[in-house]
């Protein structure tokens, strides 16, 4: 019993000293894995700060280019407005300075007119409005320095508060040059049925902007009490309707020789639809040709095959009888076969 005791003993002291050795190497463990568990916390926040650090740059890298790309393009956008303004400028001061002249020969013009009728008789008011304020304005003002021919001696007529109530004359009057005078409207139709006769007549168009034209000279009136207009002025009317009539005859020539291509194409394209529809003809024509010549070798090849078939691989009776296959000999009775 002593024995066994001191032996109980015993395994008790070295039972506790095992559990004292394996609380120490767990304590040693936990401290030795907690120190690479904190280098290995230190070390990811390192890399996350260095992540977060190269993320805010790259987005603000990409945040400075879409600036300088919205600049870049704001001010592609704003060059762009720019020079359509310029255009647009330009285009108005060409029109501006063409004037009222060119709505009469614009195609643009002229199809409007033929969509809206009353077009003509607006630019025609229009036309009638400001030619009556030119001669108006021109009797107010009285004669201008483009009156008289400069030079030889001809003075200019002063105001009438220089002289008094009676203005002085000049000492001589100049002669105006020689204008073209413009063609009367009888002379006009005249023109026309000749052209017309040989073939060249104007379009829909054109002949809209004459009648128009007619239309607006015979309701050109003089004004009421206003003076008879000044030689620069007639001039100027004169020269802006030889302009006129010289742009109509330009426009009338461009329309013909337009309708000239346009004919000479249309010819051109006829003759070669023509001429591919009877390629296309012959070529019909000799593929049916061919169908039927095979069709007709077929025919024969057939027949031959069925004259071989009936005579037993030969081409006819006669071949047989020649080579001696059918012997003309008398039957034998039925009894005498065996």
């Amino acid at each position: 019993m002593a024995k066994l005791a001191g032996k109980g003993s015993q395994l008790k002291a070295n039972a506790a000293a095992l559990t004292l050795k394996c609380h120490v190497c767990l304590q040693v463990f936990i401290c030795t894995r907690g120190g690479d568990l904190a280098g290995e916390a230190a070390a990811r926040a390192v890399a996350r700060a260095d992540a977060e650090a190269l993320h805010l740059r790259l987005l603000e890298r990409q945040q400075r280019r879409e600036a300088l790309k919205d600049r870049l393009m704001e001010d592609a956008r704003r060059a762009k407005r720019e020079q359509l303004l310029r255009i647009e400028a330009v285009a108005k001061a060409r029109a501006r300075q063409r004037g009222l002249a060119s709505l009469a020969v614009d195609p643009d013009i002229l199809a409007l007119s033929s969509r809206f009728s009353r077009l003509d008789d607006v630019v025609g008011q229009q036309l009638l409005s400001a030619a009556r304020s030119a001669d108006a304005a021109a009797a107010k003002l009285g004669p201008t320095i483009d009156s008289y021919r400069v030079g030889g001696g001809v003075g200019i007529t002063p105001p009438a508060s220089v002289y008094g109530a009676q203005p002085q004359p000049p000492q001589q009057q100049p002669q105006s040059p020689p204008q073209q005078q413009p063609q009367s409207q009888p002379q006009q139709q005249q023109q026309q049925q000749q052209k017309q006769q040989q073939g060249w007549a104007p379009s829909a168009a054109v002949a809209a902007a004459n009648g128009a034209a007619a239309r607006r000279e015979q309701q050109r009136v003089p004004v009421p009490g206003a003076a008879p207009a000044s030689d620069s002025v007639q001039r100027q009317q004169q020269a802006w309707e030889r302009k006129r009539e010289q742009e109509r005859q330009t426009y009338w020539e461009q329309q013909q020789r337009a309708d000239a291509e346009l004919r000479a194409e249309r010819e051109r394209e006829w003759s070669e639809y023509y001429w591919r529809l009877q390629q296309g003809q012959q070529q019909q024509q000799q593929q049916q040709q061919q169908q039927q010549q095979q069709q007709q070798q077929q025919q024969q090849q057939q027949q031959q095959q069925q004259q071989q078939s009936a005579y037993g691989g030969y081409g006819s009776y006669g071949e047989l009888s020649s080579r001696g296959m059918y012997r003309q000999t008398r039957r034998k009775p039925w009894w005498q076969l065996w």
